[in-house]
């Protein structure tokens, strides 16, 4: 399968919503473009299978539409900034749209929005609506989603540009980089490389907390996240999961969220199975200083009950700063 993804990042900063922005372009999870609006030398091809099959005027096109991107998804943030209360602090949205193939070999675009590293919102083109995804934000995200989908803007630039123009652009470039060597990145290196994991936990809302288990910078892609409570792995309804994405230099990301209630932290814990390198390391819970520590042994057997996988357990730690040793039963 193939698949054409990028990524933009604007950030809120001192009272204001700032200038600059960049941009990550990927073709099938391998980046082919970056993009800094203050560094214009940065805008050009990554790799040379990239760079041979297409002019100048295709790159063109793709800067400018970078741009534009960018232009409009720093006015978004600063809509979205203008309807809360505290209208300080730092804040970040970042953009993912994209097309892929489905298994019926059928284009699909994709399209959401994460605020402030949380999901935010996703396009539904089923019922050209927006969808809210659990988050600390939910209820500014809530806000939003009923303002898009009452003046019907974004569904119509869903429509246009991400199902019709990206995609049809998809598929040029499906057949321009045909046979081309894709191999770069971590492929080429041949290496397992292991995810690093960051578990954050969101502000309370309604005696509810949300958490997030983040896994990056593992390839290849294949990887298990879920949570546990005492023990034991939740249900899928019971869990948010956003699939796998391109990380940075051809290493893959994914993270999966869940709502508890406020005070039950201590019961819940992220589990990550990888067929890599073991390792332990010191994971970030939230707010700094609020971290915990992982202890991942040789060898182990997942909750499914396969060996050979790396076994990680993180256990956040969202109240108090502290160290605990998350060691496997």
């Amino acid at each position: 399968t193939h698949s054409l993804h990028y990524n933009l990042t604007v950030r809120f900063q001192g009272g204001s919503v700032q200038s600059r922005f960049f941009a990550d372009c990927y073709w099938d999870h391998q980046l082919f473009l970056h993009y800094d609006n203050h560094d214009k030398e940065s805008a050009k091809p990554q790799e040379l299978w990239a760079e041979k099959p297409l002019g100048t005027e295709s790159w063109d096109t793709e800067i400018w539409e970078l741009i534009e991107h960018g232009q409009n998804l720093k006015a978004t943030l600063a809509e979205i900034n203008a309807q809360q209360e505290q209208k300080g602090g730092s804040h970040s949205l970042q953009e993912t749209w994209g097309c892929k193939i489905e298994e019926d070999n059928h284009t699909r675009g994709f399209w959401n929005f994460h605020y402030d590293g949380e999901p935010f919102l996703s396009y539904h083109p089923e019922t050209r609506s927006w969808k809210v995804e659990p988050s600390s934000a939910q209820t500014l995200a809530m806000e939003v989603k009923n303002s898009w989908d009452a003046d019907g803007i974004q569904s119509k630039v869903y429509q246009a540009h991400v199902q019709g123009e990206l995609c049809g652009r998809f598929r040029r470039y499906q057949v321009s980089w045909k046979g081309s060597s894709l191999s770069c990145g971590a492929s080429a290196q041949g290496n397992l490389l292991s995810p690093a994991v960051n578990v954050t936990c969101g502000e309370a809302l309604e005696d509810t907390i949300s958490m997030t288990c983040w896994a990056f910078g593992f390839y290849p892609q294949n990887i298990s996240v879920t949570w546990l409570q005492d023990g034991e792995p939740q249900s899928q309804d019971t869990q948010q999961s956003w699939g796998v994405f391109p990380y940075v230099n051809g290493t893959y990301q994914t993270w999966v969220s869940i709502r508890i209630p406020q005070g039950q932290e201590q019961r819940f814990c992220c589990y990550v199975g990888y067929r890599g390198n073991n390792s332990t390391g010191l994971v970030s819970c939230g707010e700094p200083g609020h971290s915990c520590r992982s202890f991942q042994p040789g060898e182990s057997v997942t909750p499914g009950g396969e060996r050979g996988e790396a076994l990680r357990l993180w256990y956040p730690e969202c109240n108090k700063p502290a160290f605990k040793d998350c060691t496997a039963a």
